[in-house]
């Protein structure tokens, strides 16, 4: 029963807290539930990809292209040698997912955490109004660096994706021949 009192009196200092709250401090709250919703869209953005699919393909073009670069030796027809140009222009798309996909999210979830605690301390009227615009300012800004990172990745990510897939049957049928032509060749000197 003690700890029932305990929880009781913790829900009734909360809500009391909360409506003694000013019209200043619930404004500044909405202000960080917008910052809060835009990183939530980020986070859904980022996990919305097919991470684990992404590094498959990225290995595969790696591996593609570092083969056909170096084993192939055939003339290729114009439109084979357009497609295997837009495979390759792709890389950097991949790479760049590669390098930056768990730092952006991580960057995402921490600053999450951050507005979640800045939130918490408006509402325990741990931050002054004063000092509220000074944490909002940088709040805001660190949001909209990762919501344009995010955008950046996941955008040009999609893109690649829709592109890899239209051109790998090809660039492996490639890479299959080209290992083919190689090993013949190989085998007999």
């Amino acid at each position: 029963m003690n700890n029932f009192l305990k929880i009781t009196l913790i829900v009734g200092l909360t809500s009391l807290l909360t409506a003694c709250l000013s019209k200043q401090d619930e404004e500044n709250l909405a202000r960080v539930d917008e910052l809060i919703a835009m990183i939530d869209s980020s986070i859904s953005a980022l996990e919305a990809t097919d991470s684990s699919t992404i590094y498959v393909h990225h290995d595969t073009l790696f591996s593609n292209l570092n083969y056909l670069q170096t084993h192939l030796v055939d003339t290729l027809e114009r439109s084979l040698l357009k497609k295997l140009s837009d495979y390759k222009d792709i890389r950097k798309a991949y790479r760049a997912y590669k390098d930056q996909f768990t730092l952006t999210l991580n960057e995402a979830r921490n600053e999450k955490e951050q507005l979640i605690k800045l939130k918490q301390d408006i509402e325990n009227d741990i931050v002054n109004e004063d000092k509220f615009e000074k944490y909002y300012d940088l709040e805001s800004t660190n949001v909209k660096v990762i919501k344009e990172n995010t955008d950046k990745l996941t955008v040009r990510i999609n893109l690649s994706e829709e592109i890899y897939n239209q051109l790998a049957p090809t660039v492996d049928s490639l890479n299959i021949v080209t290992r083919k032509k190689y090993e013949l060749m190989k085998n007999q000197e």
